[in-house]
């Protein structure tokens, strides 16, 4: 499921400057509905004898429903080697689990975080199953929650993929003397190029929050603000600059940074230009009418027809050509990656 790319492809939400516009998931969707969330639901009692007398325990709490598509091979393969280490059953309830997290994570954080913790009750050792907490906890912005998940995913995995979620948790919670801090630490560390445009978008939020504008656009001002290359970080950070500009006045370059930030987009098929996702709404035997001609109807109707058939073929490959020929001559006026120069 790659639960480690998810909060790069969601809206971190309760933050304009993390807000990721590349929004599409692999898994399927269905419409957020009122549900009963079941692992904030009250515990019920159940009746038990202890030594003959009668004693009372919480019931275990009632894991959330699975989608009947779901089967848990949806998940990518470096998650699905972790789940290994589980027993096989075990670890085909908790990859459904997961899957369930990534389909609902943008459509119902909290349905998403139950799944999330039904996961985690049974494998709470996979880095992967805790890192699915963390972001389902912080997307659902419980970031008490996400803090302790994420830090202890950093704890397993030894990954800093998630540093800017965990800076941003402290923000969130007004500790920002500590988010601060953070931030300087992790200037000091070898980052991936990702890791530190997230920082950058964090603390440009912190610094946009206190009235400090200069300071705000300064935090961007980082090597991978290169208006002449575009990479997968580029369009989010061309975009945080932007908003940075246009909120201490600087309109005119505001307003070239966003004309960058599409380019960008289009470049490498984010945000509106992504390509769209193809599900099965049907069964195969649903596609077809209740009665079918027989094949000897069928043979018999084209014996009839053979002498107009070539006809119709040919018209129908002269329009196919054409019609490939007008993609074709569209699929090459879209800009490439190294168009992004302004």
């Amino acid at each position: 499921m790659g639960l480690g790319q998810i909060i790069r492809d969601s809206d971190g939400g309760r933050r304009n400057d993390l807000k990721n516009p590349h929004k599409s998931h692999r898994f399927g969707f269905r419409s957020k509905s009122p549900r009963q969330h079941a692992y904030k639901a009250e515990s019920q009692e159940n009746v038990r004898s202890v030594d003959g007398r009668a004693g009372y325990r919480p019931a275990k709490p009632k894991a959330p429903e699975i989608d009947s598509d779901v089967t848990g091979r949806e998940l990518d393969s470096a998650t699905s080697r972790q789940l290994r280490a589980l027993e096989s059953r075990n670890a085909a309830t908790v990859a459904k689990h997961l899957v369930m997290t990534g389909r609902y994570l943008e459509l119902d954080p909290q349905f998403a975080l139950e799944h999330a913790v039904a996961a985690s009750r049974s494998a709470g050792r996979i880095s992967a199953v805790r890192e699915a907490v963390g972001v389902a906890a912080y997307v659902a912005e419980d970031y008490e929650l996400a803090l302790r998940e994420l830090r202890t995913h950093r704890r397993i995995s030894g990954s800093l993929d998630h540093l800017a979620l965990l800076v941003d948790c402290e923000r969130a919670l007004n500790r920002i003397s500590k988010a601060l801090d953070m931030i300087e630490e992790a200037k000091r560390e070898e980052l991936p190029a990702q890791v530190r445009v997230e920082l950058a978008i964090v603390e440009s939020g912190i610094y946009a929050d206190q009235g400090k504008k200069s300071q705000a656009i300064s935090a961007l001002q980082i090597p991978q603000l290169n208006p002449k290359r575009a990479f997968e970080y580029s369009p989010r950070l061309f975009t945080a600059y932007s908003e940075a500009l246009d909120n201490a006045g600087r309109s005119q370059e505001a307003e070239q940074w966003a004309r960058l930030a599409f380019r960008a987009e289009a470049a490498l098929g984010q945000g509106e230009f992504a390509e769209p996702e193809i599900f099965d709404i049907y069964g195969e035997s649903e596609l077809f009418e209740p009665e079918e001609p027989v094949l000897e109807d069928l043979e018999q109707q084209s014996n009839t027809d053979e002498g107009t058939q070539p006809e119709k073929e040919e018209a129908y490959s002269s329009d196919k050509s054409k019609n490939l020929a007008v993609a074709s001559s569209e699929y090459e006026t879209k800009p490439s990656q190294n168009e992004t120069e302004q």
